[in-house]
């Protein structure tokens, strides 16, 4: 949780300073590259961030097989879209974006790696190795681009070092993890190479939480790309400014899912224990839920003015504050129905509602700018949350009735 604080803290903060220093056309920018990247890296990472976890528990004495090959698929598959997308971005006439763009490309790489390290330690249970080197990356980056801002350092400057800080963390994650898997198999460790068979099957099983990671992923940031080229930079500046501050609910939504997932999995075997489990999660979280949209709410002229001082964005954020309790309890519940092995069902809600995602964010921008996108934000989180709920307790009767038979 604190390493997801301070992760996510470190982006907002970054975020802040380029608004302050390099103006809100500026943030506009940089919310958009770093849009881009993400859909990107998400794409890349090919869903193996949740399988990992599974694969790892079925089979630890071939952990670095596992990640060897999937590795090396990243980074081939990673060299292949981020040129797709280089052409496409800058074929595209009027999009604003600078050359800063192909060093914020050049991120996904790393940035997916590090996503096999840390599976491989979220399947130890041993997530604070990952969140001490994270932490450590983020605050360095920070201090770092404080320094570059300060003697007018321009944003590719700035993407080029985030860059650089992501290529070395990444080269520590893999020999940490190294050296805490060969104490737990006692210095044995086999030779590995490439095998496209090996990779196959895991990208046969592996699919399904692309989809799922890609679709649940990309529809913030396709959003914050369609107010870009609707509106303007400056109007995706605006709204990233006030959804960077309702997001910090991913830092808990992010924590949940991360710690909550591999316990449900430990519980396979045992359903009405992942059922009980999960609705206390969710008392917990309608609570936290609650005091968090309240507190925006109400605190939300006075969190603008702290930070990026757009007062544009203050009503934006009002908004978006009810939304934080659906996003809460959502990712409870997909991280249940991943453990449940619910995939499909999964990926089929996930593709219905990026659809209508798209269309009625659409629609909301190009008749009501980035207000009237905020208000559809607000419905389709809700939405989203209402049929997951209504999944959920439509599973737990049918366990019920078994259990009775």
């Amino acid at each position: 949780m604190i390493s997801n604080i301070i992760n996510y803290g470190g982006m907002f903060v970054l975020a802040v300073m380029i608004t302050r220093m390099l103006g809100v056309d500026a943030l506009g920018e940089f919310t958009l590259i770093f849009a881009i990247t993400s859909i990107l890296t998400s794409v890349n990472e090919f869903g193996f961030a949740t399988l990992l976890v599974r694969k790892i528990n079925e089979n630890r004495k071939n952990v670095f097989t596992i990640l060897y090959n999937v590795n090396t698929f990243k980074i081939l598959f990673g060299v292949i879209i981020i040129i797709i997308a280089a052409l496409i971005v800058y074929l595209i006439p009027g999009n604003g974006l600078s050359i800063a763009l192909a060093a914020g490309l050049a991120i996904v790489i790393p940035k997916s790696i590090q996503a096999s390290y840390e599976s491989s330690l979220r399947a130890l249970m041993k997530q604070v190795f990952s969140a001490i080197l994270k932490s450590i990356n983020t605050l360095i980056q920070i201090v770092l681009a404080y320094l570059m801002l300060i003697n007018s350092f321009d944003l590719f400057s700035l993407l080029v070092m985030i860059l650089i800080a992501e290529i070395l963390t990444t080269l520590i994650f893999k020999f940490q993890n190294r050296f805490i898997w060969l104490n737990i198999l006692n210095n044995k460790h086999t030779s590995v190479s490439f095998s496209f068979k090996k990779i196959v099957v895991l990208l046969k099983e592996s699919w399904l939480f692309l989809a799922n990671n890609f679709l649940t992923l990309s529809m913030p940031r396709i959003n914050i790309l369609m107010i870009g080229y609707i509106i303007s930079q400056a109007a995706a500046g605006i709204f990233s400014a006030a959804s960077r501050i309702v997001s910090s609910i991913g830092l808990l939504s992010g924590a949940l899912f991360n710690t909550y997932y591999p316990a449900l999995i430990n519980l396979k075997d045992k359903p009405k224990e992942q059922f009980r489990f999960t609705s206390k999660i969710l008392i917990y979280s309608l609570i936290a839920g609650l005091l968090i949209n309240a507190l925006i709410y109400f605190l939300a002229g006075i969190i603008i003015d702290l930070t990026f001082k757009i007062d544009e964005a203050k009503l934006i954020l009002k908004i978006l504050s009810f939304t934080v309790l659906p996003i809460l309890l959502s990712s409870v519940l997909k991280a249940f129905f991943y453990a449940y092995f619910k995939e499909n069902y999964l990926f089929i809600l996930f593709v219905i509602w990026w659809i209508f995602n798209v269309i009625i964010g659409y629609i909301f921008i190009y008749y009501g700018g980035i207000i009237g996108f905020a208000y559809s934000s607000i419905i389709t989180e809700f939405l989203f949350f209402g049929i997951l709920l209504s999944k959920y307790y439509k599973e737990k009767i049918k366990l019920d009735q078994v259990i009775v038979n």
